[in-house]
């Protein structure tokens, strides 16, 4: 009976993920921190000198450097396997939010604006296949106003595990928060009916 319940919650949270591309968002009641960016492992025979972090891109925005050589063309089924953690009594718990991404599909669809914002940062085209070479970001940001509405506030973090096809091409964790924005009334714009 569980299995079923987690499955159909899983579709609905799909068809009110799908609604919200469909028929267009825009967020502005929290704002994304972002914390460390760690790459845990990678395969060798796929990459060289792989790296990433966080930068200061202005005195409040950290944005996304990152760089490495890719020894092998990647194909058509790259793939990102995400596991959430979120921070409750003093550590890092698992949480049910896992998802699957077909990143080559997401590169066209491109449903949060990461693709459109990363593509600016970025000295190789983000579409498959991927040819080999030296492939860097600079400077990536992320634009929070293309995130789902309503995300609950909070420390988070994200177990990203990458892959072309079945075959492992790396790990990285990336910690967050979340943080609400208290909107203040303002009371001129309700009452004024003119």
């Amino acid at each position: 009976m569980g299995g079923k319940r987690a499955v159909s919650a899983h579709v609905i949270l799909c068809c009110i993920l799908q609604a919200l591309v469909i028929f267009g968002f825009y967020q502005d009641d929290c704002k994304l921190k972002l914390d460390i960016l760690r790459v845990i492992d990678y395969n060798r025979s796929y990459g060289r000198d792989v790296k990433a972090g966080f930068v200061w891109y202005n005195r409040s925005t950290r944005a996304i450097n990152g760089s490495g050589y890719l020894l092998k063309d990647v194909g058509t089924d790259i793939q990102l396997a995400i596991q959430g953690y979120k921070f409750l009594s003093n550590e890092y718990r698992r949480i049910a939010m896992y998802m699957k991404v077909h990143l080559c599909q997401e590169a066209h669809v491109d449903r949060f604006g990461i693709i459109e914002s990363f593509q600016k940062a970025a000295n190789f085209k983000l579409e498959c296949p991927i040819k080999k070479g030296f492939l860097r970001l600079t400077y990536a940001t992320f634009n929070e106003s293309k995130f789902p509405p309503h995300i609950q506030p909070g420390k988070y973090r994200g177990a990203l595990k990458f892959y072309d096809g079945p075959n492992f091409l790396g790990e990285a964790h990336l910690d967050w928060e979340f943080i609400e924005i208290i909107k203040k009334w303002e009371l001129p714009r309700i009452f004024d009916k003119n």
